[in-house]
């Protein structure tokens, strides 16, 4: 569970640094689509931390029902996140691409 706080972390960091670049420059820009990749890498990261550490739990029989819950909740939610994230970034490009075609 505190192994997962660096990239959450982390990734609260980029999106600081994204809404500079956005205030500063425009929403369209390569920086961005960085950030948002890295985002994802790291809900990917949470992800595979937490299904290691059920897993593990649950092999050693020590597993509560609350955890295991809770969890799962998390497990849902970064899922939803890391989906949100290539959504955004894929709107992003598409937007470069006709941007650029103009």
């Amino acid at each position: 569970m505190y192994a997962t706080a660096l990239p959450f972390f982390y990734s609260i960091y980029e999106t600081l640094i994204m809404i500079k670049i956005i205030e500063c420059q425009s929403i369209i820009s390569s920086r961005i689509v960085q950030g948002l990749n890295r985002i994802k890498y790291c809900a990917f990261v949470i992800i595979l931390l937490y299904v290691i550490g059920i897993f593990t739990l649950d092999y050693a029989n020590a597993l509560p029902p609350i955890i295991a819950v809770m969890g799962f909740g998390i497990l849902l939610v970064t899922i939803m996140v890391a989906a949100g994230v290539a959504f955004i970034k894929n709107l992003l490009i598409k937007n470069q691409l006709k941007l650029s075609n103009s």
